[in-house]
């Protein structure tokens, strides 16, 4: 069985939480588990979401700048990226990880 899960998002985490307490599994002893958002729910559950915050804002930012970059192409230039923007995360070590 796996030993580590690291979560398309918080949700899936917080569902990957309450799986392995149905089953009888220790977080982080036998599971460890990490998601990717940083929702306010992933503090306050025990034990509480090891995760990766995204700056929420900053990403909304570059989507609706890509967006409107996009509208505005002339057609035949569609297909071609747009841009490519890293934007930094930041790992929010909580207790469903050792």
């Amino acid at each position: 069985r796996p030993t580590a899960i690291f979560a398309a998002n918080d949700l899936m985490a917080l569902g990957v939480l309450w799986a392995a307490y149905d089953f009888g599994l220790r977080v982080p002893d036998d599971l460890a588990v990490v998601g990717l958002d940083d929702i306010a729910l992933a503090a306050k559950v025990r034990p509480a979401l090891t995760t990766i915050a995204l700056p929420q804002h900053k990403l909304g930012k570059v989507a609706m700048r890509m967006l409107l970059d996009l509208i505005t192409l002339p057609y035949e230039l569609r297909n071609e990226p747009v841009f490519y923007e890293t934007i930094s995360t930041n790992l929010v070590l909580r207790q469903s990880t050792t």
